[in-house]
Order: structure tokens, then sequence, then C-alpha cells
């Protein structure tokens, strides 16, 4: 997780890269973190309060069809209700509630 400073999050060097934050739901949480992240020696997965910053996301298809959230903008870190230090090799996505 990457922050301009304490106040706000402006996600991973892809986001940046991007444009915007990339932002899975529940059910794709698993699949995208395997795909991208495979590996990972550290990291974090974000569970944001999603009602305040549904206005600024836009769902958008993948290539297959499949529709992800994108976040334009900066999500304000008090908005980040749980933070889960993860390492994708270990981490048991089954344990999270939602």
């Amino acid at each position: 997780m990457r922050t301009k400073d304490k106040s706000v999050m402006i996600g991973s060097s892809m986001d940046v890269k991007d444009g915007f934050i990339h932002l899975s739901t529940a059910k794709q949480t698993k699949k995208i973190a395997n795909k991208y992240f495979s590996g990972m020696l550290d990291g974090y997965l974000l569970k944001i309060f999603y009602k305040k910053i549904q206005p600024k996301i836009k769902w958008e298809a993948n290539s297959k069809g499949e529709l992800f959230a994108h976040f334009y903008g900066e999500i304000p870190t008090y908005l980040i209700l749980e933070a889960y230090p993860l390492s994708v090799r270990e981490f048991n996505f089954d344990k999270l509630t939602y």
C-alpha cells in the first residue's frame, strides 16, 4: 500500500502506472491475488468502506468480459476498515469476513 502522505492511499506502483486503484470484490480477491501477487513476500489486503467510495468507482470489463472495480482518485486512509498483512503464499483467504 502506497500513500502520498498518511491521510490518503494512492495504491500500488501498478495502480499509479494505470491511473486508478485496482479493487476486487470478495469473490475476486483470491484469484486476483494469486494471478498478480503470487510469491509476494509482503503486502496488505485492505477492506475498504465501499459505500463511501462507491461514487468514484467505475466497473470496467477485462478482456474476458469480467467486471472489475477501478477507483479513480485517492482513497482516504480513514476508509480502510481492516488491513491484513499477508504473504500470498501463506495467507488463508477463507478466514476473511466480508
